[in-house]
């Protein structure tokens, strides 16, 4: 006999058996009584499988929380991080890039505003000139760094800027930083802020 034909007989033999489903059953329980170390790693892994689902969930829900508290900061919060930025832009005492004593003047000037920018109707403090500008920007906006100056030399900062919902929450508030004074308040659709000693 050839190993062909043999092959073939044995094939053939093989593919005519087939098992009762008694016996099958019989044989998956031996299976099993035989690996029980296997059926517990799988409880393990889809134990597992679940709790990182959950943790995962979780993770998302507090990163979506603390998201939405950082773009809906507390108006104090805001207030505070406006009157750092300003006063932080004051104290550098940068040059202007634009040097003019009139508002209508360097609203020409300063084509990139997004803001028509004037002279505002109410400067808490009196006696200064405007001497010059230059761009800067309040909480991410566009915005303009006014510089005035009294007979004495003292400078004080005007900050101008298109106002959106955030910052016409500050309309009228004051903040301390660092021994100047930040009033903070709109006009039509400017926001102003200034920074002046205390």
């Amino acid at each position: 006999m050839t190993n062909d034909l043999l092959e073939s007989s044995v094939k053939r033999h093989y593919q005519n058996c087939s098992l009762s489903l008694e016996k099958l059953q019989r044989l998956q329980a031996m299976a099993d009584i035989q690996n029980p170390d296997e059926s517990r790693n799988n409880k393990f892994w889809q134990l597992r499988h679940r709790l990182v689902l959950v943790a995962s969930f979780v993770f998302i829900l507090i990163s979506g929380v603390q998201f939405f508290y950082i773009q809906k900061a507390p108006e104090g919060d805001l207030l505070l991080r406006v009157a750092q930025e300003v006063e932080l832009n004051h104290s550098k005492q940068l040059a202007s890039d634009y040097s003019s004593d009139n508002y209508t003047q360097l609203a020409g000037l300063m084509s990139k505003l997004e803001f028509e920018l004037k002279e505002p109707a109410l400067i808490p403090v009196k006696g200064y000139q405007l001497i010059g500008a230059r761009y800067c920007s309040i909480q991410g906006q566009i915005a303009a760094q006014l510089k005035l100056e009294n007979l004495q030399g003292e400078k004080i900062t005007l900050f101008a800027t298109r106002v959106n919902d955030e910052l016409a929450t500050l309309h009228n508030k004051n903040q301390l930083r660092k021994g100047m004074l930040v009033r903070s308040w709109k006009e039509g659709s400017v926001f102003f802020s200034l920074v002046s000693p205390q």
